[in-house]
């Protein structure tokens, strides 16, 4: 799903699920694994500042060592790729709840065919929360303390009978999305 040197960018509201997907991908970024980018940004050191840029930027001091400036360089060339679009990633919010819902509510109106791009990754597309329920996405936002807007979700009659149905099934939900995945993903 994601690689050494990519770059993620982010797509989603503001809500919990937001919010632990960016400190989640803070952590590999902290690490040197990926670079969180930004859609609306050309990955330019003057509107974006980044840890790739402040890494590139200290190149020309000589007192680091040798492999620290070789990591550097390597940073240095990552940041090139990311500036022309190479490795590129986007990471969307998605979680099992909303999956399964997507499914039935797809299957339900009779428009199978519409049903494409529920995969996990899908070219560019990934969907790093795609295995964990809302609540325990939400969970976890609210052990780690991370700050985030409680705006309501969008409740069909479809949804409000998943839902009802995950209480009395604890794995339907998960059931759904693994049998799509059994079905449709090659």
């Amino acid at each position: 799903m994601i690689k050494r040197g990519d770059v993620v960018n982010i797509r989603g509201n503001n809500d919990f699920k937001k919010v632990v997907l960016k400190y989640l991908l803070g952590i590999l970024e902290e690490k040197g694994v990926i670079e969180i980018g930004s859609l609306h940004s050309q990955y330019n050191c003057s509107q974006q500042p980044s840890s790739s840029c402040s890494l590139r930027n200290k190149l020309d001091d000589n007192k680091f060592s040798k492999r620290k400036i070789m990591r550097d360089a390597d940073l240095k060339q990552h940041y090139s790729k990311a500036k022309r679009g190479v490795n590129n990633k986007i990471a969307i919010t998605s979680t099992l709840d909303s999956e399964a819902n997507e499914i039935i509510e797809t299957l339900i109106k009779g428009n199978e065919k519409e049903m494409k791009n529920l995969k996990p990754v899908d070219g560019k597309m990934i969907k790093p929360l795609y295995l964990f329920l809302n609540e325990e996405v939400l969970l976890y936002a609210k052990l780690k303390d991370l700050k985030f807007d409680e705006g309501k979700e969008k409740k069909t009659k479809i949804r409000k009978f998943i839902n009802e149905l995950e209480k009395k099934h604890p794995e339907v939900k998960r059931a759904v999305v693994n049998s799509y995945l059994k079905l449709n993903v090659k």
